[in-house]
């Protein structure tokens, strides 16, 4: 189940945004995790779940970070098997890491 997504692009008050979707490779992943800790994507679909293995307070170079106060560390399961380490803001923020080797 490799997949860079595609159409990732909303209208919204006569406005246009784009994100970067999801993106799983055998090395590489790009998914959003949820409050019912599932992995999606930027569509919606579940491609796996998630769970916190650490978190920290979200301060770098001495200031608050304003995409979250808390930063994550994640694994996550594809519904393949595979597993990656992922770091992120948590739910409903993108998330991303490297494949872990079992």
């Amino acid at each position: 189940m490799n997949c860079v997504e595609q159409n990732c692009c909303i209208d919204h008050e006569g406005k246009h945004f784009c994100a970067g979707g999801a993106i799983v490779t055998d090395k590489h992943l790009v998914a959003y995790p949820d409050k019912l800790n599932q992995l999606k994507d930027w569509h919606g679909n579940t491609i796996g779940t998630w769970t916190i293995v650490s978190s920290r307070p979200a301060i770098f170079f001495g200031y608050q970070s304003w995409q979250g106060s808390r930063y994550y560390f994640m694994h996550a399961r594809l519904t393949d098997g595979r597993m990656y380490s992922l770091r992120g803001f948590g739910v409903g923020m993108m998330a991303k890491g490297k494949r872990v080797q079992l």
